[in-house]
Order: structure tokens, then sequence, then C-alpha cells
């Protein structure tokens, strides 16, 4: 997975984000990607899913999403993507938000439920187009163990909604392959722990790693 957003290709050519030059060039990019085996985090460059909610049930228009992924993956044949997620929170080494979703928080019946449904929709849609294998959530970022509770709650709500959509995490310690055991399924350490003993059990289980450099 390669992590090339819009707003970086914009700002190093120096175009505007939403610009037809802008997406010319991303273009460019996706092809270049392809021919080197790379996959870029998100590779559809027109087009999002929308969705209106009926009481806590959410009714998605996937329309120009999917027609968009439906052209990069046959024309490119990119193997893997990054699904954004909302409500989960997110961490990295130097901040941290809590989850939330449409003003609800845990602890209240109607985040689970509107969440739960969310993320459930999500997955069915991924699945119904053969994608649910490409697909992963990158929702945490090289958390420090202090935000180990964060990722907890949030990879483990993910699974018992959406259990098909794997969890990435990239780990910069040891003791996340432990600590973090069963709730990340999709580990992406930087290389000098590839060897770590404490990623044997995810490994012989069958969890995949990926590094990072």
């Amino acid at each position: 997975a390669f992590g090339l957003t819009r707003a970086l290709v914009a700002k190093a050519h120096g175009v505007k984000a939403d610009s037809p030059q802008c997406l010319d060039i991303m273009e460019r990019y996706l092809k270049a990607m392809s021919e080197n085996h790379l996959s870029p985090y998100q590779p559809a460059l027109r087009g999002h899913w929308k969705v209106k909610w009926n009481g806590d049930v959410p009714v998605f228009d996937f329309g120009e999403w999917e027609r968009e992924l439906d052209r990069v993956f046959s024309k490119y044949h990119f193997n893997a993507f990054m699904v954004w997620l909302p409500g989960l929170g997110q961490c990295s080494m130097s901040s941290r938000q809590n989850p939330e979703f449409m003003g609800l928080k845990p602890g209240d019946p109607r985040y689970e439920k509107r969440l739960g449904a969310y993320l459930a929709a999500m997955e069915g849609f991924l699945k119904r187009k053969g994608l649910l294998d490409k697909a992963y959530a990158y929702v945490y970022d090289e958390p420090l163990a202090s935000e180990y509770d964060l990722v907890k709650f949030g990879y483990n709500f993910l699974a018992k909604h959406a259990p098909g959509l794997r969890r990435m995490l990239p780990a910069l310690a040891h003791h996340a392959f432990r600590e973090l055991d069963g709730a990340v399924n999709l580990w992406c350490p930087q290389m000098q722990y590839l060897s770590s003993p404490e990623l044997k059990c995810q490994r012989e289980r069958g969890d995949m790693i990926w590094w990072y450099i």
C-alpha cells in the first residue's frame, strides 16, 4: 500500500486538489503504481458514497463510488485499498480523537446501533462487489501504549459488526503484538520487528503480516 493522496499531489505539483489538473496527475500516478505493483490507499479518484438515515437505519447510495471502483480495479488491477471509516476515533503518536458518531458517544445505545449498522452495510457492499478481500481499515497510526485502549475498543467494535473487513495497524513496539492480539488482524510493523517472537501466534493463526520502512 502506498500513501499517496490527492492533497499531497496537489501540494507537490502546485495545483488545487479539486482541479482537473490534479485528477490528471493522480491518474498518471495510478498508472505508474499499477505498473510497479503498488496499490494506493484510496484509488477511487471520483465520487464517494452517500448515506441518508431512516431512523437508525443507514440507506447508502454507493453509485458514484461503485462506478469509480469498477473503473480503477478493472483498469489497474490493484490488490488492496483502504476504506475510510468514521466513528471509531483516531490516534497517532502525537494526537488522539475519541470515538463519536453523529454526535453520539460509546455508552449511548444509539451509538452502537447506528455505527454498527453503518459498518455492517459497508461490509455488505464490499462483499457483494467481491472487494472485501482487498479492503482494509486503517484507523489508528503507530499508537503509543497509552492509546492501546482506543485501538482495542475501535477494532473490537469493527470486528463485531464487520468481521470480514481487515483491521490494519502499523506497530512500533514488540508489546503491541501481545497487547493488541485479537483486535488487529493485519499487522504492519517496521522491518526490524518482522522476526519478533511476539508475532509468532499471529502468524500461526493466519493474521496477515505486512511491513513498512
